[in-house]
């Protein structure tokens, strides 16, 4: 009998061992800023190879009202020892919506949709249009 209690008691802190080590690994950012550009910055978090991150995306009046400002991008993130030279992989382990709104929009004028003075276009412009949707959670 006390060998069955002792084999439980080993099983449980092994199972219980990958758990903290993966809570050591664990970074949680919070973005408080976002910029309107692709421009060279000071990195806003500096992580290990093989951490996790848990973090959200930042909520601004596009959300919210049209022709609200984008709340802008953020980063980078400084991976230690990675070179401009890696190719480095990024495993999403896990998304969620952290609000009730989805929005998107078409920008005729940008991208691959954006005309061209010097060719004819085949079809009318594609107008802009903005789309909310309001999700279930």
């Amino acid at each position: 009998m006390n060998a069955n209690r002792g084999f439980g008691c080993r099983c449980w802190l092994i199972l219980l061992l990958p758990f903290s080590l993966l809570a050591q690994d664990t970074l949680r950012f919070t973005p408080t800023a976002g910029y309107q550009t692709f421009k060279v910055r000071e990195p806003v978090l500096r992580m290990k190879p093989g951490q996790v991150l848990i973090s959200e995306t930042m909520m601004g009046p596009y959300y919210t009202k049209e022709g609200g400002a984008w709340p802008g991008e953020v980063g980078p993130i400084y991976i230690e020892g990675a070179t401009p030279q890696d190719q480095l992989v990024v495993k999403l382990l896990r998304v969620r919506p952290n609000r009730d709104l989805a929005p998107a929009a078409i920008s005729g004028n940008f991208g691959g949709l954006a005309s061209d003075v010097r060719v004819r276009l085949l079809n009318p412009p594609v107008p802009n249009e903005r789309f909310l949707w309001q999700l279930d959670r």
